[in-house]
């Protein structure tokens, strides 16, 4: 993956921060490590967007049942007891989540790609940061709209925050706060971040609001 594939909502390239070029470069070597990776969660996101639109109709049933397929082999039962156990330590998550996402390139029938979601990108991702001395923060958001049919939460990274931040508050993040998504290949400053991840999760013209959890993988998982 070339680095100018990497998704910048709204670039301003020149004001870009050392933390930023830093964690596009774990975002590149990420991708260099794990390969091409295919995800259930862009293709929901794909189909909530044209949900109810008499036109795609039958495309969207057409790539509902790929989206199932695919959760189906990244959410199996090595997932399940994966998400079930407690952890010393965030190095021991992400190798558990790495060895999951090379598995499941392993047992494809056809090409030998690589499958994941947002929690098992954003656990190993997480990892990766912490390694450059980052100081990631793990994060969930849960759509609140009601009628979104299977949305399900998204789970992604945050870094350079301020002392003191709350995850559920993003007015006290900072300015210096950047998002860095695997699923999307995306790292941008965070204010961006948050209004390009509903965005992508809009239904129609509708922009989807969500409410922000921190997840501790030491604790709880997914």
């Amino acid at each position: 993956m070339k680095l100018n594939s990497i998704h910048r909502p709204h670039p301003a390239f020149g004001s870009i921060k050392p933390e930023m070029r830093l964690a596009e470069k774990v975002l590149k070597q990420f991708y260099k490590d794990l390969g091409p990776i295919q995800s259930a969660s862009l293709l929901d996101n794909k189909i909530t967007r044209h949900e109810g639109k008499p036109l795609f109709r039958h495309l969207v049933r057409s790539v509902r049942k790929i989206a199932n397929r695919l959760d189906n082999e990244i959410h199996g039962f090595g997932f399940i007891r994966a998400i079930s156990r407690r952890y010393e330590s965030i190095d021991e998550v992400a190798d558990v989540f790495t060895k999951l996402v090379k598995k499941t390139g392993e047992n494809s029938l056809k090409k030998k790609i690589n499958k994941a979601d947002c929690p098992e990108m954003g656990l190993i991702m997480m990892k990766r940061l912490m390694d450059q001395g980052l100081n990631p923060r793990f994060f969930k958001m849960t759509p609140n709209n009601t009628g979104l049919g299977k949305y399900q939460p998204h789970y992604s990274v945050v870094i350079g925050l301020k002392p003191g931040a709350k995850i559920d508050k993003p007015s006290t993040w900072g300015s210096k706060a950047i998002i860095v998504d695997p699923l999307h290949k995306t790292v941008v400053k965070a204010h961006k971040g948050l209004r390009f991840l509903a965005d992508t999760c809009s239904v129609g013209n509708r922009r989807v609001k969500f409410s922000l959890e921190e997840i501790d993988p030491l604790k709880e998982l997914i």
